[in-house]
């Protein structure tokens, strides 16, 4: 009887780091392969010396055996270190899936190389923070960037993801176009929402809010480039227009302090939650009316969960926002006020990034109004067709969700890298077979320069949820 297939997962960020799309798309990773019987182990830095190395989720074990540097000089001894225990403690995985082609990807490709086992790797990041802008910053970051191409299979999730491996050398045999998915869920009724209210009200009084006040959800990273100081700073006309509606703020990161004292300052921090990040998201997207995607991060895991439950979106337009969506990118014509004009997906409104906030506000003024036109008790109609529909969300747009969901659904990224694991396995079982070398770690360009620098990494520094390090 053949022994399941043994993958070992690989990401800089994975559960408890509920505000980092990353984590959350490489927990949902995790568990979609191992529900197909497949044997799933995830190795992920420490951030905090407190933390255990070892621990059990799911069906699934999550090592964390190195602890990410404080500074950039403790990343080429943290990619040594995160390689040399791949190679003591990984000779019985098949393959190894790594969610990005920064340090994780060099250590995988070099304990791959090692053990003989394939590499697959993932392209990922969107706009200011994608692998290969990440990859101009530095020397250091061209190097293992470099490293990660060497990988056996790269993941591209879309057409200009594939066209920039291209262009920076990457063989084009070995780009593999990743489907993009979106998992079938029931969406959330009055009923779901009402307890899913109550619930995060109990446990956060600031999440406390009616089943008639209309709650508009933004997640992400607290940073100073996310596009959460977006809402930050329209809060204040945003209350002022809707002064029933709440805002939650889901996330953590360095620049939480400074949004804060933004909302205090402009008198609006009673309408505003911020009760930093969640394990689960569930109740905390079933609760909310209103799914603001302000930036092109959260493409992996927050915007396709928001299309999973229906809900109304401002989304800003983006091409990789558009092709995430499987909306397609041709030429659009704009409105006056900069807004995309695409009449026909009611469920999306759109708006352009410009120095003036007249596009967002548009945009959220299109999507705000329709619901609380459905919540208002003065329409009746509206409030009987809320109350009988099965979504509960507002009605516009239910055809576009089922056939965006049945078109791209999530299962078949998991059997795609499922069966290209196996694939790839089976090759190389089959040459080792055949010429049987004797494993020898591959010496990396990053592992020469790392060499040359001498041992002044640090392994003992630690990175707090949502700090620096996401801008690496």
């Amino acid at each position: 009887m053949n022994r399941p297939l043994r993958i070992l997962l690989m990401g800089r960020h994975f559960w408890p780091h509920g505000s980092h799309d990353s984590a959350m798309a490489l927990l949902r990773l995790a568990s979609g392969l191992a529900r197909q019987g497949i044997h799933v182990e995830v190795v992920t830095p420490k951030h905090s010396t407190s933390w255990t190395p070892r621990c059990r989720w799911d069906r699934f074990s999550v090592h964390r055996p190195v602890t990410l540097p404080r500074r950039d000089w403790g990343y080429a001894r943290y990619a040594r270190q995160l390689s040399s225990w791949i190679i003591q403690h990984g000779s019985h995985f098949d393959a190894i899936l790594v969610d990005s082609m920064r340090e994780e990807a060099s250590a995988g490709v070099d304990a791959a190389s090692a053990l003989q086992i394939p590499c697959i790797v993932t392209d990922a990041g969107s706009d200011w923070n994608a692998d290969h802008q990440w990859a101009t910053r530095s020397r250091w970051n061209q190097k293992v960037y470099r490293s990660a191409m060497q990988a056996d299979r790269i993941l591209a999730p879309t057409a200009d993801s594939h066209r920039r491996l291209i262009v920076d050398g990457c063989p084009a045999d070995a780009i593999v176009r990743r489907a993009a998915g979106f998992t079938s869920l029931c969406p959330a009724n009055a009923v779901r929402r009402r307890e899913a209210r109550a619930s995060l009200g109990l446990a956060n009084l600031d999440m406390a809010a009616d089943s008639d006040v209309p709650v508009a959800l933004c997640i992400g990273s607290m940073t100073h480039h996310s596009g959460m100081l977006l809402a930050v700073e329209n809060a204040f006309w945003m209350i002022g227009r809707y002064p029933r509606m709440r805002l939650w703020l889901i996330g953590d990161g360095p620049a939480r302090d400074l949004m804060h004292q933004d909302l205090k300052a402009n008198g609006v921090r009673h309408a505003v939650a911020m009760p930093g990040s969640f394990a689960c998201l569930d109740d905390v997207f079933a609760a909310a009316d209103l799914y603001l995607q302000l930036d092109s991060q959260g493409c992996e895991y927050f915007l396709p969960t928001a299309v999973s439950h229906a809900m109304p979106m401002v989304v800003c337009d983006s091409p990789d926002n558009r092709q995430r969506l499987g909306v397609a990118p041709e030429t659009h014509a704009m409105t006056a006020a900069g807004i995309p004009d695409d009449a026909n997906q009611e469920s999306i409104a759109w708006f352009s990034r410009t120095e003036s906030q007249k596009p967002f506000r548009q945009a959220f003024k299109q999507q705000m109004n329709r619901i609380v036109a459905s919540l208002s008790p003065d329409n009746d109609s509206a409030v009987s067709d809320r109350r009988n529909n099965t979504i509960g969300h507002v009605s516009d747009g239910r055809d576009w969700y089922r056939q965006v969901i049945r078109r791209y659904p999530y299962q078949a990224v998991v059997d795609q890298i499922a069966n290209l694991s196996r694939q790839l396995s089976a090759d190389r079982t089959g040459r080792s077979l055949e010429s049987a070398p004797t494993p020898q770690p591959r010496s990396s360009e990053a592992d020469a320069d790392s060499r040359r620098d001498g041992p002044n990494g640090n392994s003992g520094g630690t990175v707090t949820s949502g700090s620096g390090d996401f801008t690496r």
